[in-house]
């Protein structure tokens, strides 16, 4: 079948990427196409092996992982030899693939897009190729102090990461920024402000808040009190503390609104430390997480590591079920991992499914506890002041808070079924315990796992839902699953399915 390469590798010699046309057959576009009158060398040889998958590990739910895969070129002849001399990494890769045996260009659907790792040329190019997601193990945070004095910090904290809060945080301790002004950091930029400072547990009471730093270390504060600068995510305090300082507060603020769930602050992530734009995210994909997924998540990076966009995501996302990724058209795609939905994206029947084969899968799940409102920095019994007492007192020096939801039909039907704790980013007890309902709603049914091999369709990506029909394992009226895990190979002409239902 055809299949066509576009790749866009750098050419130092001309200081700029090349565009470079490959086929598996030979091809020609016409004058009326884009690139016109082109001709797409026959070099294909192996058109695509790429595997992507919504979580790393055989686990459902989890951290991401990126797509990987290769591309192999003809090079006999040796007259792409000056390929090896390109900088590849980080640039397009674009597969088509068209099921026509004559096909015009338009024929031709997009099957992968995404970018080089590189380019190995003997008498064979192979190209190694990694989906988009690449792009987001980029730093967070990319701005760093100047160590220049004031807001930009002492001479020690030159080129550290200026600290980030994301949403709601509980009893932090920020980073003490100007010692002779008594000036704390918690942001780099406007938040939306403390929403109470501790001092050995004892709340301090607001005195005001000044909208620079010059404004905020002429301020006269009195003692005991505490001043904002919500400007720049600094706090002021009037005296020097007597025990541990630490404050719950509301952070990064854009456009006037406090980020609260994973899908604004994945958002706000990517289109703040890389190149992209909110235009890169699929029409209508933040919004419709936030329609499911409306709890408010929080992160504090103190700016100590070089935390990438990824890890922040994948820790967000933990809490929700959540996952991320680029679709075929290089957009953004945001999601959750739910049970298969009523309608499905593709169908395949006993006629297209080479192979079936059932998996392992986990035990049922009869109770989850879900931890909550963290306190990132517990109190010790000598670091709080003695006219806290009671439960108070207590709530200081414990990090977590939890909610639990067991299902006694799960319990009562399958005798090792699991009891699961998942350590959340959520900041209320409602949203930690619907979460803990959804959790064992999702994985408390008896669930079918399978791996099925069926044909190279273009446009099936991980998260869609597939429908299944065959005479075995219960399918033959159809069931729907949701893909975890895809190969595409190319030259087979086959893809093969992990799916779970």
């Amino acid at each position: 079948m055809p299949w066509l390469l576009l790749a866009r590798p750098y050419d130092e010699a001309i200081g700029a990427t090349r565009s470079l046309y490959f086929s598996d057959l030979g091809f020609v576009t016409e004058p009326s196409d884009t690139p016109a009158n082109t001709y797409w060398e026959r070099r294909i040889e192996v058109p695509l092996v790429v595997r992507q998958a919504l979580f790393e590990g055989s686990a459902v739910g989890g951290r991401s992982e990126i797509g990987f895969g290769t591309i192999v070129l003809a090079n006999g002849d040796g007259k792409l030899d000056p390929l090896g001399d390109y900088d590849w990494d980080g640039r397009l890769i674009e597969v088509r693939y068209s099921a026509k045996k004559r096909p015009v260009l338009a024929d031709f659907e997009v099957i992968f897009s995404g970018t080089a790792e590189r380019a190995l040329v003997g008498d064979e190019v192979e190209i190694e190729i990694r989906d988009l997601q690449v792009l987001l193990d980029e730093p967070v945070q990319p701005n760093r102090f100047a160590g220049t004095g004031g807001a930009e910090g002492p001479a020690e904290y030159k080129d550290r990461r200026k600290p980030l809060l994301l949403a709601t945080r509980r009893q932090f301790v920020p980073l003490l920024l100007d010692d002779a002004n008594l000036v704390w950091c918690y942001h780099d930029g406007p938040v939306g402000g403390p929403l109470v400072v501790l001092d050995g547990g004892v709340p301090l009471p607001f005195h005001a808040d000044y909208s620079d730093y010059a404004s905020l270390i002429a301020a006269t504060i009195p003692f005991g009190y505490y001043a904002t600068c919500n400007a720049l995510g600094l706090i002021r305090l009037g005296a020097r503390p007597s025990q541990v300082l630490t404050i719950d507060a509301e952070g990064a603020k854009p456009a006037g609104s406090v980020l609260k769930t994973f899908a604004d602050i994945a958002e706000f992530a990517i289109t703040r430390a890389t190149s992209l734009t909110s235009a890169d995210f699929a029409a209508g994909t933040v919004a419709a997480l936030n329609a499911i997924a409306p709890q408010t998540l929080g992160a504090w990076l103190d700016g100590s590591q070089d935390t990438t966009i990824r890890e922040l995501l994948d820790n967000l996302a933990e809490s929700i079920g959540a996952y991320y990724g680029f679709d075929d058209s290089r957009k953004i795609v945001l999601g959750r991992l739910d049970a298969p939905a009523a309608t499905p994206d593709f169908i395949f029947t006993e006629r297209d499914i080479f192979t079936l084969e059932p998996l392992r899968g986990e035990r049922r799940l009869k109770a989850q506890t879900v931890g909550w409102g963290q306190r990132l920095r517990p109190l010790e019994e000598l670091e709080i002041f003695g006219d806290v007492t009671g439960t108070a007192r207590t709530a200081l020096m414990e990090a977590w808070r939890q909610e639990t939801y067991t299902d006694a039909a799960v319990a009562a039907a399958s005798l090792l079924a699991r009891e699961e704790r998942l350590d959340s980013a959520f900041d209320s007890a409602p949203d930690a315990q619907a979460e803990a309902q959804r959790l064992v709603g999702l994985y408390g049914p008896r669930r079918l796992p399978l791996r099925a091999e069926v044909p190279l369709v273009p446009g099936v990506r991980p998260g869609m839902t597939v429908k299944l029909i065959d005479s075995r394992y219960g399918l033959a009226s159809g069931k729907a699953f949701r893909v975890l895990r895809l190969e595409r190979d190319a030259g087979r002409e086959r893809l093969m399915l992990e799916v779970w239902g």
